[in-house]
């Protein structure tokens, strides 16, 4: 391998499914490189695309963030209203495992 490209998607499966078409697409063009995508615990990722792309694209791997507990608080409600802000605050709680994981994969 030549090199490593770590790919973070937010939240959502639609960000998730970007970020693993843009790294088929890098492994396309830089066939000597790996790619791997940490994946939020929160909520659980699409296992069928995981499965799907591990198959076909074996450079590509995916590591799992270990879970966190989330904080039982208003503003993190599935409302609507709270979406967005709940989504940045996820994010933010996992940022410690995040680190963690940056470091032992480094």
């Amino acid at each position: 391998m030549d090199g490593s490209i770590l790919l973070y998607p937010s939240l959502g499966r639609g960000h998730l499914t970007s970020m693993v078409e843009l790294g088929k697409h890098i492994l396309d063009h830089h066939p000597s490189f790996s790619v791997t995508v940490l994946l939020l615990s929160t909520p659980p990722p699409d296992t069928h695309l995981i499965d799907a792309v591990s198959a076909t694209h074996p450079s590509m791997t995916f590591h799992h963030l270990p879970a966190i507990s989330l904080p039982n608080s208003d503003h993190l409600s599935s409302s609507p209203a709270n979406y967005i802000p709940s989504t940045f605050e996820i994010v933010r709680l996992h940022n410690p495992t995040l680190h963690e994981n940056l470091v032992s994969l480094s």
